[in-house]
């Protein structure tokens, strides 16, 4: 488990996430990494799909610091916010994602966790805010940050067979559910958070996908 500090929002500097970190707790993902015991579980939404539209756009920042061009930044905003419904999250709640290379994670990973060479996310969370429920959202706040790192997710998503776009989609799902409070150090969180990961991803999927056939219909009917 990372270091519990005095915490105060994290900004980044010009080089990079190695600032993102500074006075907040860092979670591992993938590994089994505790959440703290003092903190509350959180009660999931009765469905993944279920979704709480939102007078207007919650903050959600996309950087690509990672100088991998590929990643489509704006298809990622759109992830993050599906999730942030998903979850019933404030609509002025505020979240940060950041893509870096393996140099700034390998110094992240070795500073917050204190083990060598690159991870394929980290999760930073700043308000410790927690999933809303059955017609209410989350309190508003400051959600946090993930950072992920590109190249760790091409070689896990060539192995996994789904491709760089889809373990991207995964850790950046995974990276915001950590900071809603959920881990998977036991067996019944990991069923809960895996479970819970895969209904939104499996929406997400289907949402995008509509979306594409009705792009589609519409430069057939031009």
């Amino acid at each position: 488990q990372g270091p519990v500090l005095a915490a105060a929002h994290p900004r980044r500097s010009g080089d990079g996430a190695t600032e993102v970190a500074r006075h907040v707790r860092a979670h591992r993902c993938r590994y089994g990494v505790r959440s703290p015991k003092n903190v509350r579980r959180p009660v999931p939404p009765t469905t993944t799909t279920d979704q709480v539209r939102h007078p207007q756009p919650m903050s959600i920042d996309v950087a690509n610091e990672s100088g991998v061009s590929s990643v489509d930044e704006e298809r990622l905003s759109r992830l993050a916010r599906h999730v942030l419904d998903a979850m019933r999250v404030h609509p002025l709640a505020e979240l940060s994602v950041v893509l870096v290379d393996e140099g700034p994670m390998t110094d992240l990973h070795v500073r917050w966790m204190d083990e060598p060479g690159p991870t394929d996310v980290l999760s930073f969370p700043m308000d410790e805010l927690r999933p809303g429920g059955p017609g209410r959202t989350s309190d508003p706040g400051v959600l946090g940050d993930v950072i992920i790192c590109p190249q760790v997710a091409e070689r896990q998503g060539e192995k996994a067979g789904h491709g760089t776009e889809a373990e991207i989609d995964l850790l950046c799902t995974h990276g915001i559910l950590h900071l809603l409070g959920y881990d998977h150090a036991e067996p019944e969180e990991h069923k809960e958070m895996f479970g819970l990961q895969g209904e939104i991803l499996a929406a997400w999927r289907e949402r995008e996908a509509a979306g594409e056939s009705t792009s589609e219909g519409d430069e057939t009917a031009r």
